[in-house]
């Protein structure tokens, strides 16, 4: 059994989204077929029956009718993605292991969170993944930010299981890591040189990046192949909108 935390802070970009209402203000409240992208979330990660509590980090307005039902515990937003990210574990005291995703995953399914439940290594930290070839099946017209391994090509997941007090006690480091997780160099300088080398060139094997996270944060991290890249499509632009609902409405019909 593991408590669930779901990252939806922060205000909507309207220069990605520029065909949107105005009044929505929020990018977890974005509609997705009519219901807010957080709530399709939410929905998906109450199915899951090793799921305990769910907690949602955002703004007041996102407290609805539909994450109360669902048994869902807003912790209202305190800054960057960081910061919420702190105030989110803390929210959750007692937990040990916890499941972190981000808020614009409206296609996350019951299978594809079971599968990395069931299946993710035993780790302090684990990061999900996505090959390619799964990408293509499943979204092939799509534009994708992909990293090459030795390993082959695969694309980050907005997912992660992690353990809870481990990740607490190292909060000054996962701090680092995620306020430079945008910056090559500032992550090279963390990890060393040769590792920000190795990872500009495609050469790092996944087994290179695992060891070298655990040493430099002094717990134990792993990667997850997962097949399912709804873990990994997130609503990032006007465009993805249709796509998600097109996929969702394939869904009903297939039932």
């Amino acid at each position: 059994m593991l408590d669930a935390l779901v990252l939806s802070g922060g205000e909507l970009e309207y220069r990605r989204f520029r065909r949107l209402d105005g009044s929505i203000k929020r990018k977890a409240l974005i509609p997705i077929l009519g219901t807010p992208m957080v709530e399709w979330v939410v929905r998906a990660l109450r199915s899951c029956p090793r799921i305990q509590r769910i907690a949602v980090v955002g703004h007041e307005s996102l407290n609805s009718a539909a994450l109360k039902d669902a048994g869902a515990q807003l912790v209202r937003e305190v800054g960057d993605i960081t910061s919420n990210l702190g105030a989110g574990l803390k929210a959750l005291d007692g937990g040990r292991r916890i499941l972190i995703l981000s808020g614009d995953l409206p296609l996350i399914t019951r299978e594809s969170v079971d599968d990395l439940i069931d299946h993710a290594p035993d780790a302090d930290f684990v990061f999900p993944f996505v090959e390619r070839r799964h990408i293509r099946r499943f979204c092939p017209k799509r534009r994708w930010m992909y990293l090459k391994t030795r390993d082959g090509t695969i694309t980050a997941c907005s997912a992660a299981l992690c353990n809870r007090e481990v990740v607490l006690d190292r909060w000054r480091w996962v701090e680092n890591v995620l306020n430079s997780r945008r910056n090559v160099v500032r992550l090279a300088t963390m990890f060393g040189l040769g590792f920000g080398i190795w990872f500009l060139l495609g050469r790092l094997s996944l087994a290179d990046a695992e060891a070298r996270v655990s040493s430099v944060l002094r717990l134990r991290s792993r990667g997850y192949s997962t097949a399912f890249p709804e873990l990994a499509l997130d609503v990032d632009k006007q465009s993805d909108i249709p796509l998600v609902e097109d996929h969702l409405r394939q869904r009903k019909t297939a039932f």
